[in-house]
């Protein structure tokens, strides 16, 4: 079984894009910023991977760095190339990629991209609400996948104390390990500080069997 957890940073439109488009000239610096959350617009910086295989960690790091510089190296085409790569062999019907928010964000805005860049995936990934399959989401399998103006982050759900076991029936009532992410380079919310803390689903792909592990901050 493979496990892929991703992370993405992202960068608002290059000025050539900015140029092209008139309608961007218009933006308020704020919104401009704001762009990076859109695949339509923005685009990836990096990509925080770890890829394990039957419990064994075959990649741990960053996409989109000069290995001997250590610089971003902005080719985005380059990048996402690297990323699909990875996932060469994903079964979706055995596999899972595993993060929080990946739906609507991470996955979604690197497949955006990879069309705009010209770059074919390796893999279709189905983007069906209410499954687990092969897409597993905590933010959205924490909360069932209720409807609600404001989901929990990663940094609250990793705050969350491990809940006790249940008596009657013999049944786990415990849903997560509490394990705060360390305290790394680039603030919360930033990808150093999101991707310390994964989720990992157990075979059964229950959020009450889900376990919190903390990866080192050298991705």
């Amino acid at each position: 079984m493979m496990r892929v957890f991703p992370d993405i940073e992202t960068l608002p439109p290059d000025q050539n894009a900015t140029a092209a488009i008139s309608s961007l000239e218009s933006r308020s610096d704020e919104e401009f910023r704001d762009l990076a959350l859109s695949g339509d617009w923005g685009r990836v910086l990096t990509i925080g991977v770890v890829v394990e295989k039957n419990g064994e960690e075959l990649h741990r790091g960053l996409l989109g760095r000069e290995r001997q510089t250590m610089m971003f190296h902005l080719d985005e085409a380059r990048t996402l190339r690297a990323f699909w790569k990875l996932l060469r062999g994903f079964n979706t019907k055995r596999d899972l990629v595993v993060g929080h928010n990946i739906f609507d964000f991470d996955l979604l805005f690197l497949y955006k991209r990879s069309i705009i860049q010209r770059v074919r995936p390796s893999v279709s990934l189905l983007f069906a609400r209410y499954r687990s399959q092969p897409i597993f989401d905590t933010m959205y399998e924490w909360e069932k996948w209720r409807w609600s103006r404001k989901h929990i982050s990663l940094d609250e759900l990793a705050r969350v104390p491990r809940a006790r076991h249940s008596a009657q029936g013999g049944q786990a009532a415990g849903v997560i390990g509490a394990a705060r992410p360390p305290r790394t380079r680039g603030g919360r919310g930033s990808l150093a500080s999101e991707i310390p803390v994964t989720c990992l689903p157990s075979e059964s792909q229950s959020i009450a069997s889900v376990s919190v592990i903390s990866h080192s901050s050298t991705l």
